[in-house]
């Protein structure tokens, strides 16, 4: 089986950095929002982009809602925060955690874009990006990006460098997209199951509440 680093395959770079509500970035004119502000809503000149949380990454893909809101106040500048843009097709990990949790980018049309605790790789034709993010994942391949990334903790500690240097299968491009269809599968079953819970666990609040709260429902018990 062929293989090759990641860096003859792929584009890999760092997101932006910034972190706090309020805070702004010079290079990009991009404030981070606080929660439900934006003085200049609606006003096209200040278009709003949606920076992705390193929490919206884990085993089971990315969740496209958990992101902060940022806004270019500089629209001069808009176009440096191109070389942070999200694409569909792109992978994403996260640089500093237990254990490595990437995702691949899926459709979107709203601008999204990654923060300095994440790196963005744009695999080309040769990488199904599903797969990749799935070959990351592996503990096998977490096994070898600990050892070209060693950090002399339990948190990772990833770096691009270290990230050009992982060598990746390049098998043929029908398996891999037979291969990532068993992923994505899992990746819905796993939605379709947080669906599920989050209803019943909605269901159950409102009974308890009801219930233990209001005080209502206790009839059958011989309580008026």
């Amino acid at each position: 089986m062929e293989r090759q680093q990641l860096r003859r395959v792929a584009q890999i770079d760092t997101g932006l950095s910034y972190l706090r509500s309020g805070d702004y970035s010079r290079k990009t004119g991009l404030w981070k929002l606080e929660e439900g502000q934006n003085p200049w809503e609606g006003d096209p000149r200040y278009p709003e982009v949606r920076v992705l949380r390193t929490t919206a990454f884990s085993s089971e893909g990315v969740d496209m809602n958990d992101y902060d809101r940022a806004v270019i106040d500089a629209p001069d500048r808009a176009e440096g925060i191109d070389k942070y843009r999200l694409l569909p097709g792109d992978v994403v990990l996260t640089t500093r955690s237990t254990s490595v949790r990437c995702g691949a980018i899926p459709n979107h049309e709203e601008t999204y874009v990654i923060s300095i605790n994440l790196i963005r790789i744009r695999p080309d034709e040769r990488l199904n990006p599903v797969l990749l993010a799935a070959y990351l994942s592996l503990p096998a391949t977490q096994r070898q990006i600990e050892a070209i990334c060693p950090s002399g903790t339990d948190i990772s500690n990833i770096t691009v460098t270290g990230l050009q240097r992982l060598e990746v299968p390049l098998i043929d491009r029908d398996r891999q997209e037979y291969l990532a269809g068993l992923v994505q599968k899992r990746w819905q079953l796993v939605s379709q199951m947080k669906r599920a819970i989050d209803l019943y666990r909605e269901r159950e609040t409102a009974v308890l509440h009801r219930e233990l709260v209001e005080g209502k429902g206790l009839k059958h018990s011989g309580v008026a």
